[in-house]
């Protein structure tokens, strides 16, 4: 399967803005964008205009004129506008990302409290109910449970499509892990107490 730059580019912006959370299909998000830019650039060619036509003396720099600085301006903050909507998901994913392994210690120490008792869909709803101890972990969680109850989604369909949009590589090695213990039907107490007894340093540090 071949992908040229551009859809390269649209996949990653598109899995950028799921990692996110962030609610704009990509098509709508990349209309906004352009059409940001392009009245970005309408805006600074009109103030120009209202320079010239008014003969408005504005003190540039040394050896510029006017319309040298409207051509600069026209190109460069239209193409600023543009990698400002295009990096700001990606920005947005990192901080969630690093939120997520915040929380993960934490999350998984709940989890191991509740595995002896309860099904490991329960322990993502329980995650996900307690969104104020767990934060960003809880609206991973959230994904699982949305597939699950609102699209009718098999656990396992729901836990990779997780996989695919969470930024956090540790939570995304969990999932994994969680996926291959559930299908084998391994015991789950036993793979909660082993990934507990990893994060115990970090959670007393």
């Amino acid at each position: 399967c071949h992908f040229t730059t551009g859809e390269l580019d649209t996949l990653k912006l598109e899995k950028n803005i799921r990692s996110a959370h962030m609610t704009t299909p990509v098509d709508v998000y990349m209309m906004i964008a352009i059409l940001v830019s392009v009245l970005s650039g309408l805006l600074i060619v009109l103030i120009g205009l209202c320079i010239a036509v008014f003969d408005i003396v504005v003190p540039f720099l040394p050896g510029m004129t006017l319309w040298l600085i409207i051509c600069a301006a026209v190109i460069l903050i239209p193409a600023g506008m543009f990698a400002c909507f295009y990096y700001y998901p990606a920005l947005e994913a990192s901080g969630r990302k690093n939120k997520i392994e915040q929380d993960l210690p934490y999350a998984i120490t709940y989890m191991q409290a509740l595995s002896s008792t309860v099904t490991l869909y329960t322990i993502f709803r329980n995650v996900y109910d307690a969104a104020d101890l767990y934060g960003e972990v809880s609206r991973e969680c959230g994904l699982i449970v949305r597939d699950v109850e609102l699209f009718g989604e098999d656990l396992l369909t729901a836990i990779e499509n997780t996989v695919k949009v969470t930024p956090s590589e540790n939570f995304r090695e969990l999932l994994n892990d969680l996926a291959l213990v559930y299908k084998s039907g391994g015991n789950l107490t036993n793979f909660f107490n082993a990934k507990s007894e990893s994060y115990r340093d970090i959670i007393h540090t």
